[in-house]
């Protein structure tokens, strides 16, 4: 992960990270686990130049805040939980809404969401 553009996401699905990698050349970085995360460590991430794409697929206290921190960064943010229609601030604070990209599911339409998003064929 030298160089290499990343796609930081709360979880994935291994078969979808195996995809990313393979189809889009970009790495996927997870956040840390609940009991381990603090901002310290989450800004690292976030502030990372390399950071092309956060996916937020769970709404909780800890992607809430990170939401708010790559917002202020103005780092682009694809939500894909249904609560954030629920949540009207996080709809608005997103760049991206699609709930059919969801990394949690194994037959999510990330990669060709992807690819119309950065206009690859």
């Amino acid at each position: 992960m030298i160089d290499q553009t990343i796609i930081y996401t709360d979880v994935c699905d291994s078969d979808t990270e195996k995809r990313i990698i393979k189809e889009l050349h970009r790495d996927v970085v997870y956040r840390l686990p609940d009991e381990k995360w603090n901002v310290n460590d989450a800004l690292g991430v976030i502030a990372d130049p390399r950071l092309e794409l956060a996916v937020v697929n769970i709404i909780d206290e800890i992607s809430i805040m990170e939401i708010a921190l790559l917002h202020m960064l103005c780092k682009p943010i694809l939500l894909t939980a249904r609560a954030a229609y629920e949540y009207k601030i996080l709809s608005r604070t997103a760049d991206h809404l699609e709930i059919g990209a969801n990394l949690r599911h194994p037959s999510n339409n990330f990669i060709k969401w992807y690819k119309l998003w950065k206009d690859i064929e």
